[in-house]
C-alpha cells in the first residue's frame, strides 16, 4: 500500500500505539523514530511521500522495461492491447514467466530497496536526506496502517471509514495487521543496516582525511588500523543502542502492564462489595482481560486487588 493519509490517523513522532493485538508495534515505531532523530513531523511526511514516489517510479520502470522486453522477443501473446493495437500492459502469465516485479508480487520494502539501489533521484526538497530515513518513514506509515485498521472499519453502505465501536476485529483483520507489521519490522531492520554502514563509512573517511591533513602518506597498514578502530567503535555504539532499546522495550512493557492494572483496579474500586472475595473478583477480571486480548494470570489479578485493598483500607471478605 502506498503512502496516503496514514499520518492523518497516526502522529509519526508522538502518536501512541495500542498494545493489543501486537505488542511489537510499539518497539517498531520506537526504532523507526530513532532513525529519524531530529526530523519534524512535516519532514517525515515529505520523506514518506518521496519514498512512495520512488516505489511507484520503480514499478513504472519495471512495467516499461517488461513491455519493451516482450516486444523485442515478439511475445505479443503476453501483451495486453486495446482495439487500436496500443499496448496497455502485460498479462499475468508474462509476470509469472519472466519474473516481472509488480505491486501484486513485490512488497513495498523490496520495491524501495530496488528503487534506491537503482539510483532513482529523490524528489524531496529536504536537505541531507539519508537512504535509511526513507525506510524509517515507510515503517512508520505501515504502523499507521495498523493504527487505522485498529480504529476504523470500512462501511460498505456509507462507502467510507467509520470509527469502530469496540474490538470487533475478525481473524482476517488481525492477519492483515500482523502482515503489515512484519514488513514494517523489515523496513526498520534494513534501515538500521544502512545507517550503521553509513556511519562506518563516514567515520573511516573522516579518520583518513585527518591523516592526510597532516601531509602524511596513508599506507595500507594505516587503512587497516583505521578500519579496525572504526569497527570497534561502531560495535560499541551498536551495543549501547541495543541496551537503550532494551530499556525502552521494558518501559513499554511496564506501561502496558500498568495500563491493564489501572483498568482492573479502577473497575474494582467502583464497587468492591460486588465480589465476595479477591479471588472471585479476580475470576471476573481475569476472564474479561482474556476476552480483551490482554490476559493476566488469576494470581496476578488477586495480588493487584489485595494490594489496593490494603492501600485503601478496604476490608476483603
Amino acid at each position: 500500500m502506498s503512502f496516503h493519509k496514514q499520518f492523518d490517523y497516526f502522529d509519526p513522532l508522538k502518536g501512541s500505539i495500542p498494545h493489543w493485538p501486537f505488542y511489537e508495534a510499539g518497539p517498531i515505531a520506537t526504532r523507526a523514530r530513532s532513525l529519524l532523530y531530529g526530523r519534524k513531523n512535516n519532514e517525515i511526511r515529505q520523506l514518506a511521500e518521496d519514498a512512495s514516489f520512488l516505489i511507484e517510479a520503480f514499478f513504472d520502470q519495471e512495467r516499461e522495461d517488461a513491455i519493451q522486453m516482450l516486444k523485442d522477443r515478439e511475445r505479443f501473446d503476453l501483451l495486453d492491447m486495446d482495439e487500436d493495437g496500443h499496448v496497455r500492459g502485460f498479462s499475468d502469465d508474462a509476470g509469472n514467466e519472466f519474473d516481472i516485479a509488480t505491486p501484486d508480487n513485490t512488497d513495498e520494502v523490496e520495491a524501495l530497496r530496488e528503487a534506491i539501489s537503482s539510483g532513482f533521484d529523490s524528489a524531496t526538497e529536504l536537505q541531507n536526506v539519508k537512504p535509511y530515513e526513507y525506510f524509517a518513514a515507510l515503517a512508520l506509515w505501515l504502523v499507521g496502517d495498523f493504527i487505522k485498521a485498529m480504529d476504523f472499519v470500512f462501511d460498505v453502505s456509507q462507502g467510507t471509514l467509520v470509527k469502530r465501536t469496540g474490538r470487533d476485529h475478525d481473524a482476517a483483520d488481525v492477519a492483515r495487521m500482523g502482515s503489515g507489521l512484519i514488513y514494517a519490522m523489515e523496513a526498520v531492520c534494513y534501515g538500521e543496516g544502512l545507517r550503521d554502514s553509513q556511519r562506518s563509512q563516514d567515520k573511516y573517511e573522516e579518520r583518513i582525511q585527518k591523516i592526510q591533513a597532516k601531509h602524511e602518506e596513508v599506507s595500507e597498514k594505516d587503512r587497516e588500523q583505521v578500519r579496525l578502530e572504526v569497527k570497534k567503535q561502531i560495535e560499541e555504539e551498536s551495543k549501547a543502542r541495543r541496551v537503550q532499546q532494551a530499556k525502552e522495550n521494558n518501559r513499554l512493557r511496564h506501561q502496558e502492564n500498568n495500563d491493564v492494572k489501572k483498568l482492573v483496579l479502577d473497575a474494582w474500586e467502583k464497587d468492591p462489595s460486588k465480589f465476595a472475595s479477591a479471588e472471585k473478583a479476580a475470576d471476573h477480571f481475569a476472564e474479561a482481560l482474556e476476552v480483551n486480548g490482554t490476559p493476566r494470570s488469576h494470581r496476578t489479578v488477586v495480588d493487584w486487588i489485595r494490594a489496593r485493598a490494603k492501600e485503601k483500607g478496604i476490608r476483603l471478605r
